[in-house]
């Protein structure tokens, strides 16, 4: 099967050491012909580091995802359009695997899975969505699953659809500025019949970076939007029986969120009271709109960018060796191979994992005796040899695409 033209979205919210991080890890995807749209504001543009003469490039300035999002749609040219944000980082066989049941024909759209911000434990995975806003995380496994008849969360940094299918679609709700833009365009591609691919090893990496309505740890820092959106979503879809009951009960969840931030001691009482107030503002002020489809700009033509990958390679690294290992792999990811660097220290320190921006390669730390998987034990001994290469084994499925990586030192 020829492998479908795929065009990825990247919306920044004008973070330039951001936006270079994901380009990077863009240009190391196994993946034969996509091109790279960003849409960003033009100081953020301006200051990246990477070929615009490559890389489409959208200025737009409004606080608006969903706006940025269909921008992007107009200056797509693949059957395929693919989004992923800035603060994200996909593993290298991210988008191959992502489009893969869109270009079989077995659905129209696909999400995957997100891991959050310790590189190793899951933000977000398979989850379905009701007409009231109501979530169930589903089982899901490493392989494809295709549904239809349910509503399952394309997650916005994490998504993917067929082109003809999005524009038909109307794209993304622009009454959706911030929150629920991608529950609310699923549940529309529920209502037109389509079919949804969740996707378990398409996996991307995801930071939460800092915004203006969130701080990095992710405690707000206004619900106006967030209870403006809810409104929105819950009046296209939930009928007028159960509307004042689901935004009662969504407004109990948020409270009860902001109770627990409170007891965690990231918040104070009377911000838990001017939260609640915006969010309650947010509910009175919707009114709903109807979603216009973006119309593809046919004066930027497919435009894909060169891609050439070398081998998969582990670097396993202790604290005596740990700076050469560190030149070893930065020349290596220049060279276009995809380098894991496993440090291990002589502890029982927790992993982490992320993709540095600055150096071109993934990294996972923590101790030999450490866990890595949250469900492993708290200490546990290993040889260094035998925890490199149950690491391997952990991470194989997402990261690497032959069966054995080259591992150094050997």
């Amino acid at each position: 099967m020829i492998a479908p033209r795929v065009s990825v979205i990247i919306v920044s919210h004008g973070r330039p050491n951001h936006l270079n991080g994901v380009v990077k890890s863009l240009l190391q995807q196994r993946f034969p012909s996509f091109e790279i749209i960003i849409v960003a504001e033009p100081e953020a543009l301006s200051s990246a580091q990477f070929d615009v003469g490559v890389i489409k490039t959208v200025a737009f300035s409004h606080a608006n995802i969903s706006a940025a999002r269909n921008l992007g749609i107009a200056h797509a040219a693949g059957e395929i359009i693919a989004f992923i944000d800035d603060d994200a980082r996909p593993e290298p066989l991210w988008l191959s695997r992502l489009v893969g049941p869109i270009a079989s024909g077995a659905a129209s759209a696909a999400t995957g899975r997100v891991i959050g911000r310790n590189g190793i434990t899951n933000q977000s995975t398979c989850v379905s969505v009701a007409p009231n806003a109501d979530e169930r995380t589903l089982p899901f496994g490493s392989k494809a699953r295709v549904f239809r008849g349910e509503c399952i969360k394309l997650v916005g940094t994490n998504c993917a659809f067929d082109a003809k299918f999005l524009r038909r679609l109307g794209g993304f709700d622009e009454g959706y500025a911030f929150y629920m833009d991608d529950t609310d365009v699923s549940m529309r591609a529920r209502n037109d019949g389509a079919s949804i691919a969740y996707v378990g090893d398409a996996v991307v990496h995801h930071g939460f970076a800092a915004g203006p309505l969130r701080r990095q740890d992710r405690v707000p820092t206004s619900l106006t939007k967030i209870g403006q959106s809810t409104a929105r979503f819950l009046s296209s879809h939930c009928g007028a029986r159960e509307r004042g009951y689901a935004v009662e009960k969504q407004t109990l969840l948020q409270r009860n969120r902001l109770i627990q931030l409170m007891i965690d001691g990231l918040i104070d009482p009377i911000q838990v009271r001017l939260l609640l107030k915006q969010y309650q503002a947010g509910i009175e002020m919707e009114t709903k709109r109807t979603p216009k489809a973006p119309e593809l700009d046919l004066r930027r033509p497919f435009r894909p960018v060169s891609v050439q990958i070398g081998r998969d390679k582990v670097l396993a690294s202790r604290f005596w060796n740990r700076r050469r290992v560190r030149a070893v792999a930065r020349q290596s990811a220049l060279a276009g191979d995809i380098v894991t660097v496993i440090r291990l220290s002589w502890t029982a320190l927790f992993h982490t994992a992320k993709y540095l921006d600055d150096e071109g390669y993934w990294v996972q730390r923590g101790g030999l005796f450490g866990r890595s998987e949250r469900g492993d034990p708290i200490f546990r001994i290993w040889r260094f040899r035998g925890r490199v290469e149950r690491e391997i084994k952990r991470i194989s499925s997402d990261r690497f695409s032959s069966i054995m990586p080259d591992i150094e030192p050997k």
